[in-house]
């Protein structure tokens, strides 16, 4: 049994009641209403998810990513001394956290555009895996649009790596 298949709650992977069941454990009902709504025991791993992601952003929130021990450090830069793509994201994060986004902007332009697009089409995503069925709404990017995505990443990886006066606007100070 993989863990998104789990049994919630006396029901089964699909979250269909097993038999007549009209009230909870509790006696409320209210587990069989969630039921025609969502699976909860996806919505369960998805609110374990947000709260890990919660602590993750009020610890870097209170700390700063030079304080924040647990955040591992760019292995790319460390062996090469180039910038990776995502090289500043860390600090992106800490300075949109405290509502500095020109600053945030310095530190990784381009992930700061992605980073909330991918976020925006994640979340789509999880609440349509979380009903059972896609939202009728959905970011539909495609094979073409991936690999465009991919060829700007790598090319903004390449250009921010060159020494010169207007690429070096790219890298992290």
């Amino acid at each position: 049994m993989f863990l998104g298949e789990m049994a919630v709650w006396g029901f089964s992977k699909k979250c269909k009641p097993r038999g007549p069941v009209s009230q909870d454990e509790f006696g409320t009902g209210k587990i069989q209403s969630l039921n025609r709504y969502f699976h909860v025991d996806r919505a369960g791993w998805l609110a374990l998810g947000m709260l890990a992601l919660a602590g993750a952003t009020f610890a870097l929130y209170q700390q700063g990513p030079s304080a924040a021990g647990w955040l591992p450090a760019c292995t790319f830069h460390k062996f090469t001394g180039l910038n990776c793509p995502g090289c500043g994201m860390t600090r992106a994060a800490y300075a949109t956290l405290h509502g500095r986004i020109g600053e945030a902007f310095r530190m990784n332009p381009l992930g700061m555009i992605l980073l909330p697009l991918a976020c925006v089409g994640l979340g789509i995503e999880l609440l349509g895996w979380m009903r059972g069925k896609p939202l009728p709404f959905r970011f539909k990017v495609g094979a073409r649009g991936a690999w465009a995505i991919v060829w700007v990443v790598i090319g903004f990886w390449i250009l921010r790596n060159i020494p010169m006066w207007p690429f070096l606007l790219l890298s992290p100070p």
